[in-house]
């Protein structure tokens, strides 16, 4: 049963091990050497003050081609937290990734999937270093979609 959970939940266990790291780090006053992670956990303070509208669609303007992935990922990744901000479903410090993006699929049905396919796509590559699935780009595109409709309702 725990090598179920465990196997199941590999990608969750691996962010709160190098959240755990981190942590263990800083208490010692080391700092993690990877600017990538740095990226990851200041993420959300990244993108508190900028509204909505002050990202651009990558996939409109033609920046996407000219992006490279884990980049745009975390833009991405940054919009959707803005756009769920002004839809009354912040992401707060302490929520994971994983943990926003549920929350924000219970509140709004309709986000649920992209939502959840962009955290765990932004945790492979902010969190667990690792190269993000063939259909990232796809996946981006439909959530800059969905996000653009939304901002307009």
């Amino acid at each position: 049963m725990g090598l179920f959970f465990l196997f199941r939940n590999w990608s969750a266990v691996v962010t709160f091990l190098a959240r755990l790291w981190a942590e263990l780090l800083g208490l010692f006053g080391w700092k993690s050497g990877s600017r990538d992670s740095a990226t990851a956990e200041t993420a959300v303070q990244k993108s508190v003050d900028r509204p909505f509208s002050a990202f651009d669609n990558p996939f409109a303007n033609g920046t996407a081609r000219r992006m490279k992935l884990p980049q745009l990922l975390d833009y991405s990744f940054q919009a959707l937290e803005a756009w769920a901000r002004e839809k009354r479903v912040p992401r707060s410090l302490d929520q994971t990734p994983w943990e926003f993006a549920e929350e924000l699929g219970e509140r709004i049905p309709e986000m649920e999937q992209d939502a959840s396919k962009t955290a765990q796509l932004y945790a492979q590559v902010a969190y667990a270093k690792k190269s993000p699935a063939g259909d990232s780009l796809e996946v981006l595109e439909r959530l800059w979609r969905r996000m653009d409709a939304g901002a307009a309702a």
